[in-house]
């Protein structure tokens, strides 16, 4: 992307929304092109005083990410989200050799830039079959790190390691996480694993229907290097080779060129565009081989990539789901559920005390301990 497009892309995109804002740098990899990097926070940090705070953030591989990128980001407060699998075997499935440089980087951003490191850094650890097993593992090494935010997808491509008998063994590793999470939140009030945290997700409406995730309702837009747009990265067809039903879905996401005079009206008529496009649309067709979406107990909360539907070899149902995606929704959100409750318990608790002096309403204090513990007992 040249510099121009980069800067009109910042203002127009900005311009067209509401904030809070977040500008993400992604790619291929960004830092291949780091004054490129630098020329957007530029633009995204002169633009604030008239669009309001702007969250920026740099996803990238982590490989070539230098001690001065490092205090370039932690200058601007921008978030630095690392692709990073975790322990050495299960990084080795996305590049072999790659561990100890993350694992270094992510010892000098704590010892070089710690308080920024602290709140700014992030990892996006990308589950497929093959890493099942080590997913605990490799959580309790991220936390043991210090890495405060550490989200975790299934592959959102095909996942030909995924059989039937993964899901099984991914929900013992879901159990682990949850405890280890437990642990860490005893210990420091945080809860550093993403899907155990209460979800933030709305709910995106098309007319009578809702779509499946926030693409088709104009709150994101995806700049290419030419300087087209469109409301997800996930179908931006110069970046991939999109199937039949990611052709369809690009078509209807597609905002034209972002420098174009009508960008912020086609920006604002794509949920009705993008809402005749079956594949973004939720309805009660959608479903897995484990059955149909709206039985689950979860469905309201559940979120699946529609890009994942596409990727299903030869599928041409906007309604199928993958099965990685289904048993790693199904099984979190359950785990999630069962977390918030344990951790909800000592969390009023904790409150209580801190309104009430010591020597105030000791026998009240005294039973919501005991309500508290029963509680945990019958859970456990």
């Amino acid at each position: 992307m040249k510099e121009d497009t980069a800067r009109d892309a910042v203002r127009n995109t900005l311009a067209a929304g509401d904030p809070p804002h977040r500008v993400v740098i992604s790619g291929g990899e960004p830092f291949l092109a780091r004054e490129l990097i630098r020329s957007v926070i530029r633009h995204v940090r002169d633009h604030e005083a008239a669009t309001g705070p702007v969250e920026c953030a740099v996803l990238t591989n982590g490989t070539l990410v230098t001690d001065e990128d490092l205090d370039l980001l932690a200058a601007h407060d921008v978030e630095l989200q690392l692709s990073f699998d975790g322990v050495e075997s299960a990084q080795a499935h996305r590049a072999p050799g790659s561990f100890a440089r993350l694992d270094g980087l992510i010892a000098r951003a704590r010892d070089r830039q710690s308080r920024w490191a602290a709140r700014r850094l992030s990892v996006a650890m990308m589950l497929q079959g093959t890493t099942v097993p080590t997913l605990a593992e490799s959580v309790r090494y991220l936390l043991g790190v210090g890495v405060p935010d550490i989200g975790v997808e299934p592959l959102a491509t095909h996942d030909p390691s995924w059989t039937p008998l993964t899901g099984g063994r991914l929900a013992t590793q879901i159990d682990a996480v949850a405890r280890d999470s437990l642990e860490h939140w005893e210990r420091t009030g945080e809860i550093p694993v993403a899907f155990l945290r209460p979800s933030a997700r709305r709910r995106e409406t098309a007319g009578p229907r809702a779509f499946v995730c926030a693409a088709p309702a104009g709150r994101n837009v995806a700049v290419d290097p030419s300087g087209r747009a469109w409301g997800c990265p996930s179908f931006v067809p110069g970046i991939q080779r999109l199937p039949p039903l990611g052709e369809e879905a690009a078509a209807g996401l597609h905002l034209g060129d972002v420098r174009h005079p009508d960008f912020r009206q086609r920006l604002a008529e794509l949920p009705r565009r993008a809402g005749t496009v079956p594949l973004l649309v939720t309805r009660e067709e959608r479903r897995s081989l484990s059955g149909r979406c709206v039985d689950c107990p979860h469905a309201e909360q559940c979120l699946v990539c529609p890009a994942a539907t596409c990727s299903i070899p030869g599928n041409r149902d906007p309604h199928r789901i993958p099965e990685n995606q289904c048993d790693f929704q199904r099984l979190t959100l359950e785990a999630r559920r069962r977390f918030q409750q344990r951790v909800a318990g000592p969390s009023l608790l904790r409150e209580i005390r801190c309104r009430t002096r010591p020597w105030e309403r000791r026998a009240d204090i005294l039973a919501t301990e005991l309500t508290v513990s029963k509680a945990d007992r019958v859970g456990a």
